[in-house]
């Protein structure tokens, strides 16, 4: 039987066996992401020429933290100085409507269902800004 990790009730800790006992061995800890200064360009994690953040109300987009095929997500501060991860998904990256608006649909689907569970991204707030061309 396994040992309960107080930190994860319900997941237990694995005993790594009498080699790694005896020997010594420590897992080393995951070390946390340090965002980068610039943006990052798409699908690597090599910096890219800075790109202009979106104007989204109440937030102060700090910095690009990451992109992908449909927009970047942006390290943010709200008003009540809280870090946001902030997604803009740009209409400028896809051929036509239909597969904007069909990701917006699905956004729309996911959200009130996003917060129910914890191994999900909840997501806290949706805007949409047609003239700017992102929601």
């Amino acid at each position: 039987m396994s040992e309960q990790n107080p930190a994860r009730p319900g997941f237990g800790n694995r005993d790594p066996g009498p080699a790694s006992r005896s020997a010594g061995v420590a897992t080393p800890l995951p070390t946390p992401l340090t965002p980068s200064p610039t943006p990052l360009s798409p699908g690597s994690l090599t910096p890219a020429v800075p790109v202009v953040p979106p104007i989204v109300p109440d937030h102060e987009l700090l910095h690009c933290i990451g992109r992908g095929s449909y927009g970047d997500v942006w390290l943010a501060r709200n008003v009540l100085g809280e870090f946001r991860a902030v997604k803009a998904i740009y209409r400028a990256h896809f051929d036509a409507d239909r597969p904007y608006e069909r990701e917006f649909e699905g956004l729309k689907r996911y959200e009130p269902v996003s917060r129910t569970h914890p191994s999900q991204v909840a997501i806290l707030h949706v805007g949409r800004n047609d003239p700017a061309g992102f929601y």
